[in-house]
C-alpha cells in the first residue's frame, strides 16, 4: 500500500468578508471579525486534503489594506515558502482589494510554489456562507496548481460550473505563467463570463 502524501499548506488569514459577521440589525456585515481558527473549525474536511498550519496575520476589511501590510505579507510569505516543508500558501482575504494584493505579491514574492488568495461574498455566519466551501476548494485543488503562481478564488466556487471555471483559469495562466497576470476571481468569471 502506497501512503498518500498530502500537501503541506500554510494558511495566512487577513480578514475580509470570509471572516465577517452579520450586523446586529440584519443589514450588511462587518468584515474581519472571526479568527482563522473559527473558520477552519467550520471546514473539518480540510484535513483530508492537506496538512495545515495557520496564522492570523491581521483581521481587517480589505479596503484597509495598505503598503505596509502588503510589504509585511510578502515578507511573511517568502519566509514560509523558503521552508522546504511547505508546498503552498493560502491567504484568506477580502474581495475589495484581492486583485491588488495578488498583483503586489506577484511582484514581491520569489517562489514557484502556489499562492492562492481566497475570499467570499457572504459573511461567515450568513446562512448561505460561501467562505468554507471556497476555502475547501482552494485546498482541494492545490495539487493541480503546482508550478504556477497566483490564483484568486471567491463566490460560487462550489457551484456546478466550477470545472468550467477552473479550466478557463488554467488556460489563462498558461497564456502567461511566468507573471501570472491571469488573476481570476472565480465568482466574477461565473457571473460575468467573457468580461475580464
Amino acid at each position: 500500500i502506497v501512503e498518500q502524501h498530502l500537501p503541506h499548506i500554510h494558511i495566512i488569514a487577513t480578514g475580509g468578508t470570509i471572516a465577517g459577521k452579520l450586523s446586529g440589525d440584519g443589514h450588511g456585515y462587518d468584515a474581519g471579525q472571526v479568527g482563522i481558527d473559527v473558520l477552519l473549525e467550520s471546514v473539518p474536511e480540510l484535513r483530508n486534503y492537506a496538512e495545515l498550519d495557520y496564522e492570523q496575520f491581521c483581521n481587517i476589511g480589505s479596503q484597509n489594506m495598505n503598503e505596509q501590510i502588503w510589504l509585511n505579507l510578502a515578507k511573511r510569505i517568502n519566509v514560509v515558502l523558503d521552508d522546504d516543508t511547505y508546498d503552498a500558501v493560502v491567504v484568506t482575504h477580502g474581495t475589495d482589494t484581492m486583485e491588488e494584493t495578488a498583483f503586489f505579491l506577484n511582484l514581491t514574492t520569489h517562489t514557484q510554489k502556489p499562492i492562492v488568495l481566497v475570499g467570499s461574498m457572504r459573511a461567515s455566519d450568513d446562512p448561505e456562507a460561501d467562505g468554507p466551501a471556497n476555502l475547501l476548494m482552494a485546498v482541494k485543488t492545490m495539487p493541480e496548481l503546482a508550478n504556477t503562481w497566483y490564483y484568486l478564488g471567491c463566490d460560487e466556487w462550489n457551484h456546478d460550473r466550477k470545472d468550467a471555471a477552473l479550466a478557463d483559469w488554467r488556460k489563462a495562466v498558461e497564456l502567461n505563467p511566468k507573471h501570472a497576470l491571469a488573476l481570476r476571481c472565480i465568482g466574477f468569471a461565473l457571473s460575468h463570463p467573457g468580461t475580464y
